[in-house]
């Protein structure tokens, strides 16, 4: 017997979703630390997980990610993924600490439709 040639009548479908969002920290002045963590629009509860980065410590337990120095800092990127079965929208929320007496909670991001168009928290 010898192997076909002509276009199969089966359809072939592959399909790899990673879905990974960068959320980017910074403002006009330095600051100590933060914690973020990811939701589930629809569920609210949390879902996925972070990248490790530097000077960041990973809470895997509720889905976030917080500073892990006690420096001043101008900027914190970083890298979220989706899990394997993720559906629906995704929303950040966590809080930005200029130092011990002054910081922001309950600051909230949304993740648009295109995540190139998500808002820096701060």
């Amino acid at each position: 017997m010898k192997g076909r040639i002509d276009p199969s009548p089966c359809k072939k479908q592959i399909l790899i979703l990673l879905i990974n969002i960068s959320v980017t920290i910074e403002g006009s002045e330095p600051f100590k630390g933060f914690f973020i963590q990811a939701r589930s629009v629809e569920h609210d509860n949390w879902i996925g997980a972070w990248e490790p980065a530097p000077n960041t410590t990973i809470h895997p337990e509720c889905s976030s990610i917080t500073h892990g120095d006690p420096e001043f800092k101008t900027r914190a990127t970083l890298l979220w993924r989706a899990p394997p079965d993720a559906h629906g929208r995704v929303y950040f929320t966590g809080t930005v600490l200029k130092n011990y007496g002054t910081f922001w909670s309950n600051l909230i991001a949304e993740a648009p439709q295109d995540p190139s168009q998500l808002q820096i928290l701060g």
